[in-house]
């Protein structure tokens, strides 16, 4: 509140009337339509009184002047519109489970509109899709032939596997020494250790081998006379007679071709041979 004028004040010489300055807009903005109808209705007679400057000169010397144009500043502040989505800060302050909520509630919907386009693509995709044809008579018979084919290849497996499993045979020289030798052989077999030099005893053990079927041993003692060129022509009639009874067993016929050869019988040792290599080929 400004106080009265003081007495010296009212002393003072009338001064004249200056011309009535306007209201600044922003001053204007801060008053009712009402007041400032009045202020612009009294403006005339401030005029007449020229108070109004007296009182302006007043205000600038009580600093009240430099206050009021301050006040527009905050008077002039835009109101703050209704925010109409959520700020960020506001939203973090929520909690996580009302947010996942939300978020789970939103993937829903949009899976509930996407899953039935999908479903509905499929079945298009179905539809348009080719019959299967039929396969013709013909070709459904040579599918089945080609199937059956493995069956084939599965018997020769087994065939393979039988020849396999077969038993080797067993060289005659291993089955001869596992047989016990007979009297006779060991009456021989102790005259020769005694006597290596005995042809007549070492034809005898030939011949007692060959008897027993032991051909393995007899063609050993058989092929020693031949070497030694002893008892050459008595053993001859022997090594005919294997031949004969063993026609596919080359080695006799060499022997009886090296026995020809040492009573010079040229030809038939030629023969001999020949018909061993025959056998050889053969094999």
């Amino acid at each position: 509140m400004i106080e009265a004028v003081p007495a010296e004040v009212e002393g003072l010489p009338e001064e004249e009337a200056e011309p009535a300055e306007e209201i600044p807009g922003w001053l204007a903005a801060l008053q009712p339509e009402s007041e400032a109808e009045e202020e612009v209705a009294e403006a005339p007679a401030e005029e007449e009184t020229g108070e109004t400057g007296m009182w302006r000169d007043i205000m600038r010397e009580e600093g009240l002047e430099e206050m009021i144009e301050a006040a527009p500043a905050e008077a002039e502040l835009p109101e703050a519109e209704p925010a109409e989505e959520m700020p960020s800060w506001l939203a973090a302050l929520q909690p996580e489970g009302e947010a996942e909520e939300e978020m789970e509630a939103i993937d829903t919907a949009a899976k509930a509109e996407i899953e039935p386009q999908v479903i509905e693509e499929e079945t298009e995709e179905a539809e348009s899709l080719p019959e299967k044809e039929a396969v013709p008579a013909w070709l459904a018979g040579w599918q089945k032939e080609e199937e059956a084919e493995p069956e084939i290849e599965t018997v020769e497996a087994e065939i393979i596997e039988e020849k396999a499993t077969e038993p080797k045979a067993i060289p005659e020289k291993e089955v001869e020494e596992q047989e016990p030798a007979s009297f006779l052989v060991s009456s021989y077999l102790s005259r020769l250790k005694s006597h290596p030099q005995d042809h007549q005893v070492r034809l005898s053990l030939a011949r007692a081998y060959r008897d027993e079927k032991k051909l393995f041993k007899a063609f050993e003692q058989f092929q020693e006379l031949v070497s030694s060129a002893r008892q050459t022509k008595e053993l001859i009639p022997d090594l005919e007679g294997l031949c004969s009874s063993h026609p596919d067993d080359a080695k006799w016929h060499l022997l009886l071709g090296d026995a020809y050869m040492r009573v010079d019988r040229l030809d038939d040792a030629l023969n001999a041979y020949q018909e061993a290599q025959k056998i050889i080929s053969r094999q």
